[in-house]
């Protein structure tokens, strides 16, 4: 039988030290003080992913943007989310909560559906943007689509 090293106080100290020492946090993000979404897309197939952070605001001095629908439909597209089971990529509409995700330059902090905002921080993989292909909803201008928070100080009149 393998007897168990113990570890002494010191060698404990001593990872300790190296763990603090380290510039990234575990489970964290670049600009992770920034307030942003951590959104989750359901694929046609029925999978779930989580896309990188994306941001509520601008920060020039930190060269972040503020999302768009139109980064979300980059993602979908770069990491083939719209493919059917063949593997063919097909064209797509986004939907939230049931409403369409029409206009690509429409920043996700102006998107309200149901009185309700995208939460910010915390994603809901109950509530995730859904990604449907054209073919098996027919023609998407018959779907409505969200709202926009009028309030928003950025949005043009």
């Amino acid at each position: 039988m393998k007897k168990s090293k113990k570890r002494s106080r010191r060698s404990l100290k001593n990872k300790t030290k190296k763990y603090k020492r380290g510039k990234t946090k575990m489970g964290g993000h670049e600009h992770e003080d920034l307030p942003h979404y951590h959104l989750y897309i359901r694929s046609p197939r029925g999978t779930t992913y989580e896309i990188p952070a994306r941001f509520a605001n601008t920060n020039l001095e930190r060269n972040v943007d503020a999302a768009t629908i139109a980064d979300i439909k980059e993602y979908v597209e770069s990491e083939g989310v719209n493919r059917d089971k063949a593997g063919i990529q097909k064209p797509y509409t986004l939907f939230w909560k049931g409403k369409k995700l029409e206009d690509s330059n429409v920043k996700l902090r102006k998107i309200v559906v149901e009185g309700e905002k995208l939460p910010l921080y915390r994603g809901n993989t109950k509530e995730p943007i859904v990604v449907i292909l054209n073919e098996d909803i027919g023609d998407p201008v018959w779907f409505e689509a969200h709202d926009i928070d009028w309030r928003d100080p950025n949005t043009p009149r």
